[in-house]
């Protein structure tokens, strides 16, 4: 939505995405726990609860930092 909208949004300038960081702070999602969160395989969690997200993980987990590493972004 912000990479969308921000262009029509002229008075702000900084925009941050959170995710879904509001939905833990609420306590509407639960966190993973902790020994998912301290191996850093807190997505595995996460698509073990929601598995309609499988693409987006994916895309976060694997496309994303193979694009960076490789210098594609």
């Amino acid at each position: 939505w912000l990479h969308q909208n921000i262009a029509n949004l002229h008075t702000v300038r900084l925009g941050l995405g959170v995710g879904g960081a509001f939905d833990f702070i609420s306590g509407k999602q639960k966190r993973a726990p902790a020994v998912f969160r301290t191996l850093g395989l807190e997505w595995v969690w996460r698509l073990s609860g929601e598995p309609k997200r499988w693409r987006r993980i994916i895309t976060a987990v694997i496309v994303f930092p193979y694009k960076v590493l490789r210098g594609k972004i």
